[in-house]
């Protein structure tokens, strides 16, 4: 995700583009691969929707102190736009109040209706910007029907794994994976060259889809295997993996005070950028997390400000 944000402009991206297409849909995916079902219900929302929910706002309020936006808070907050990227917590949210009835579907005679949301969106997406009437961001991104497949296909293949079903990606998968890849690449020069930037980089796509949809049942492959390596990559990427919540509420705004005071003396080079934002808020979280564990409540309010 913060390769995305941090992306040059041009034709040479829309072609790059690809390659980090999966972010959103990814994290989604994991939250249905990590989810069981419950026996009751009410825990499971309460636990999950309070673990975004409070950093969600306490960080909307520093990006309104920030920003100087003070007039449309309100709203804002009530629409997950404090930030550009916090639509992805209203489909989350959505994602968890809908989980039963997903389960439901999923053990029922329908279950292929779940692989149909997303891809049934798009379509109507593409209609309405054949039509000239396309939807505006962040109605276009923030419910459940654009992202929905991917936590459904997460919930899916835990549902598999749970039966003792096998999880593969074989070279048909990887043959699949290639087509859709060289399709996504078209698919974003011809939006690029007929319509818009946004568009063609962009994440809705069905040509998106289908690459991100094998992606993640590549990652659910590993982890599931008992053959992963552990070595200093694997490590890191843990490592990183623990703060990535907190990267995500936090990065937009230490790229804002980049480009006030690094980027002024320095060019901003890809993917440099990418590796200074990761570095610096993980040291940030980490420095922070050190200090918090020594005050009373400081686990608490670690677990507020979306560290951990």
């Amino acid at each position: 995700m913060v390769c995305i944000h941090n992306y040059p402009v041009g034709y040479l991206w829309v072609c790059i583009r690809p390659i980090f297409n999966f972010a959103v849909g990814a994290f989604l995916f994991l939250s249905g691969l990590l989810t069981v079902k419950q026996e009751h219900w009410k825990h499971f929302f309460l636990r999950r929707i309070q673990r975004v929910l409070i950093p969600y706002i306490i960080w909307s309020c520093i990006y309104t102190l920030a920003y100087r936006h003070f007039s449309d808070f309100v709203y804002n907050l009530l629409t997950f736009q404090c930030c550009d990227i916090y639509y992805y917590l209203a489909v989350y949210i959505q994602c968890i109040l809908l989980t039963p009835l997903l389960i439901s579907l999923l053990n029922s005679r329908w279950r292929i209706i779940g692989y149909f949301i997303t891809p049934v969106f798009i379509l109507i997406m593409y209609y309405a910007i054949w039509n000239g009437n396309p939807f505006q961001y962040p109605w276009n991104a923030i419910f459940f029907p654009a992202w929905g497949t991917y936590y459904y296909y997460g919930l899916d293949l835990r549902n598999r794994h749970e039966q003792g079903k096998g999880i593969m990606f074989r070279r048909r998968e990887l043959l699949l994976f290639i087509v859709s890849f060289i399709a996504q690449i078209f698919e974003g020069i011809i939006w690029y060259k007929y319509y818009d930037y946004t568009m063609a980089t962009g994440q809705i796509k069905l040509t998106s889809l289908v690459t991100s949809l094998l992606i993640c049942l590549f990652f659910a492959t590993r982890i599931y295997s008992s053959k992963v390596a552990r070595n200093g990559l694997t490590k890191l990427l843990v490592k990183i993996g623990d703060y990535s919540f907190g990267i995500y509420l936090s990065h937009i705004l230490l790229m804002a005070v980049l480009y006030k005071t690094l980027y002024v003396i320095m060019p901003k080079i890809f993917p440099v950028d990418v590796i200074i934002v990761i570095v610096l808020s993980m040291a940030w979280m980490s420095i922070a997390e050190n200090i918090l564990k020594k005050i009373p409540r400081g686990s608490k309010l670690i677990k507020f400000l979306g560290i951990r």
